[in-house]
């Protein structure tokens, strides 16, 4: 199947676990539907307390989890492995508990589905957030693209998790029966370099037009 989302990345037992990773189909995992009794626990501990936290995280750290930027072949992801490649996609986490003046995040998804750079939208594991997955033109500018994308979300009055950006970051793997799909997403071109904050491409057409709009 030609889709933006047919390639190989990297699975780990769990985000402490990364002694046994395996090569796996993105798109097979994603269009994996088995319910996870894992995250129906997670969710039903929501919403967040302080009361609860200790356990959410216990819970959480049990699930599976992928390298949706690159590729690993020969180890682990970390910093000091240099045996990957990129993906050509970039993972953009928005958490809840960053944007808790977001009330309805099956909303956002219906907005943010109208970007023609992104290819797939899921709730998170919590249920509170969402995972999004974009196409970017020029995968070894990855942490650009993220800078740039990270401007215009925040013009939207989205907050996204800064820390997934690089090629080691794991996407914990959620279930989402209602996700949003565009295989043919468009490459995400823009990049902006965080030391001179400076623009170098424009950003694509749709997002120019649905920036003008408040989520």
């Amino acid at each position: 199947m030609e889709s933006v989302l047919n390639v190989n990345v990297t699975k780990y037992k769990s985000v402490k676990d990364r002694s046994k990773p395996t090569e796996v189909n993105l798109w097979e995992v994603l269009s994996d539907k088995t319910p996870s009794k894992t995250i129906d626990k997670l969710r039903e501990l929501m919403p967040r307390t302080p009361q609860n936290e200790l356990e959410r995280q216990t819970v959480k750290i049990q699930l599976e989890a992928i390298t949706v930027n690159a590729n690993y072949f020969n180890g682990a992801a970390k910093q000091d492995n240099p045996n990957y490649k990129e993906t050509g996609l970039m993972f953009i986490d928005i958490d809840g508990k960053d944007n808790l003046h977001i009330k309805c995040m099956e909303k956002l998804k219906a907005d943010l589905s109208k970007i023609a750079n992104i290819a797939y939208i899921e709730l998170s594991c919590s249920g509170d957030g969402l995972h999004v997955l974009m196409p970017i033109l020029t995968p070894k500018d990855l942490s650009a693209h993220y800078e740039a994308v990270n401007d215009h979300f925040k013009r939207l009055g989205i907050v996204i998790d800064k820390q997934v950006k690089g090629v080691t970051r794991l996407k914990y793997l959620s279930k989402d029966p209602f996700a949003f799909v565009r295989h043919d997403a468009i490459p995400y071109a823009a990049i902006l370099n965080s030391e001179d904050r400076q623009s170098q491409e424009q950003f694509n057409d749709s997002m120019e037009r649905y920036g003008k709009k408040k989520v």
